[in-house]
């Protein structure tokens, strides 16, 4: 109900509601007087679901044109513009695949994705967007992310419940296009830089690699020293297997033919240092300061 308290245009004659789901958005926009609505949903089974169960039955009505497609691919092909944009809730959980962090919504929540919504806004229209976020900087990311498609800030209405802070963000093609109870204000804050289309992350605080993609390539990796050590030793095709760190497990360690009075790797100092009985001398590139030394070192005992 809160977009359209938010928002001034009056009557609402054309409406964009992307990620209309179960038609439950559609069914309030008409109950607001909304004179025709576009129905973007992504997913043809839950619009099936809503078109078949919704009780408002909302989808049958003939102010309603359903469109099966993208939000972010519908902005980009047509040409109607709107009183009123709502992005209702289209966050659909699903990645683009297991090996990223790119999820089919991505696309529509950077700084060109806000810019293609305001060009399709009628005079006096409005723009909104409301989610659960569980991060407060995932907020104000998207906040900063409207004030600067926009040049001045959006209204926010929050609630703390427990599925995370449901947040409504309405912005007006003007300033005074939308009625805001509560102006955003980062304060002292930090704020993430918007996503965009060339880093369309939405869910990445920084511009880094996820921590969790770092500790499971590094076990990964741990494990295939240990198994390809045990392979050479074996079949005895290797004359020496590699050193060990002070992190690796001792059983893995034990097995090796090398002995190592000394085996860190210092995350402190940035340095990897050895002292080994064996007649091994590492490679210059394994013996500097770099931070990659450790992941070269464990690459080296398959090589």
């Amino acid at each position: 109900m809160l977009p359209y308290r938010r928002a001034h245009a009056s009557p609402l004659r054309n409406v964009l509601i992307v990620g209309a789901g179960n038609g439950t958005d559609v069914a309030i926009a008409l109950a607001h007087g909304a004179k025709h609505i576009d129905a973007v949903e992504i997913d043809p089974r839950i619009y099936q679901i809503g078109r078949e169960l919704n009780p408002e039955h909302p989808y049958q009505r003939p102010e309603v044109s359903v469109h099966i497609n993208d939000g972010r691919a519908f902005l980009e092909r047509t040409s109607n513009r709107y009183d009123l944009i709502l992005f209702a809730l289209p966050d659909s959980l699903a990645l683009v695949s297991g090996q990223s962090s790119l999820r089919l919504e991505s696309y529509l929540f950077t700084k060109e994705a806000m810019a293609a919504a305001r060009r399709h806004l009628n005079a006096g229209g409005a723009f909104g967007m409301y989610n659960y976020y569980r991060q407060g900087w995932l907020l104000d990311r998207l906040a900063r992310t409207l004030e600067l498609a926009y040049g001045h800030r959006p209204c926010v209405d929050s609630t703390v419940g427990a599925g995370g802070r449901f947040s409504l963000l309405m912005i007006g093609l003007r300033a005074q296009d939308a009625a805001c109870a509560t102006t955003w204000d980062p304060l002292s804050r930090s704020i993430p830089s918007p996503a965009t289309d060339d880093h369309p992350f939405l869910y990445l605080q920084s511009r880094s690699i996820p921590q969790l993609y770092l500790v499971a390539i590094a076990t990964v990796l741990l494990v295939r020293c240990c198994w390809c050590g045990e392979r050479r030793d074996r079949s005895h095709k290797c004359a020496v297997t590699p050193t060990c760190f002070s992190w690796a497990p001792r059983s893995c360690c034990s097995r090796r033919r090398m002995s190592c009075s000394s085996r860190s790797y210092s995350a402190r100092r940035g340095s990897l240092t050895h002292s080994c009985s064996s007649a091994f001398s590492l490679p210059s590139s394994l013996r500097s300061n770099s931070p990659n030394a450790s992941a070269s070192l464990i690459l080296a005992c398959c090589t």
